[in-house]
């Protein structure tokens, strides 16, 4: 069954790369609120290559950057409060890095998209600032077809202030404000980040060859800033996503019953819009252990 593209905002992926059909991505629980562009695979099944993600021109209300700097490159920034119950600094915060990857547990059905924004560990909280987020988007590079598939978008992604380093699985509420644009922002509380998610999809039957996440994010102004506030704020993004056991497992069982895919580096927001994403060809491989 064809599909109109009729209203889609343009991201790193050409034009000419379209699907056409759904039918590849028949087996997904459920369609996204909203189709975005998909990416033509390379036909070989393999993991997402950086010559395959080229970035679109002509988007001015946002930076431009080579999404696959998010798996090589430096952070910009240390997340606040990002230590273990001992102290010690946790990997993730300070290098990207694949976890599961292309394997998913033996048995495990589903993925979702997520995102996370820290406080930067010179500066706990940014006054007189929100952090807006934007299209959230997950794609999934099916082993049996070599083509990648758009499985979830959500143009304003759900989430949590979490404690910055999950202890307890501890959260509150968002704060969420929405904006004009279709986004919404968060405003943030000294000791959390904001940990935000689409929704929970079935993957591919036959294995997963690649995992894509992308989303934007930016600084806006609260209702009690004064001048100067958007240029001081300092904040970190990075894009990531979670594989899950089944789409009903219960949440705050890491290890157990979700384990992340992987973790881009964290970069700074700006009051510019900026692009973030996650791709599980570059990285930091690491042995898939309890953490």
């Amino acid at each position: 069954m064809g599909v109109t593209y009729a209203t889609m905002r343009l991201f790193p992926f050409e034009p000419a790369a379209l699907l056409s059909d759904t039918s590849l991505c028949n087996y997904r629980a459920r369609r996204p609120r909203r189709l975005l562009p998909r990416k033509r695979g390379g036909g070989t099944g393999g993991p997402l290559r950086s010559s395959e993600l080229r970035p679109l021109p002509g988007r001015g209300d946002r930076t431009r950057e080579p999404p696959i700097s998010d798996m090589t490159g430096a952070p910009e920034g240390v997340p606040h409060g990002t230590v273990d119950d001992q102290g010690r600094q946790i990997g993730w915060a300070v290098k990207p890095r694949v976890w599961r990857g292309n394997d998913p547990l033996p048995g495990w059905t589903s993925i979702i998209a997520t995102g996370m924004i820290y406080a930067d560990r010179g500066q706990p909280v940014s006054p007189g600032v929100r952090v807006e987020v934007r299209d959230l988007a997950l794609f999934v590079r099916p082993r049996t077809t070599g083509q990648s598939c758009l499985l979830d978008s959500a143009a304003a992604p759900g989430g949590a202030r979490f404690v910055e380093n999950f202890a307890g699985d501890a959260s509150i509420g968002k704060d969420a404000r929405a904006e004009s644009d279709g986004g919404e922002s968060v405003r943030m509380a000294a000791g959390r980040n904001y940990h935000f998610w689409g929704n929970r999809v079935l993957l591919p039957p036959g294995g997963v060859g690649g995992v894509f996440v992308q989303y934007e994010a930016r600084v806006v102004p609260d209702q009690d800033a004064r001048p100067g506030d958007l240029a001081r704020a300092t904040y970190l993004g990075a894009a990531s996503a979670d594989y899950w056991k089944s789409q009903s497992s219960p949440p705050g069982q890491v290890g157990t019953l979700n384990e992340d895919v992987a973790i881009a580096r964290f970069k700074r927001l700006s009051s510019r819009w900026r692009l973030f994403t996650m791709n599980t060809d570059r990285g930091t491989p690491s042995a898939p252990a309890p953490h």
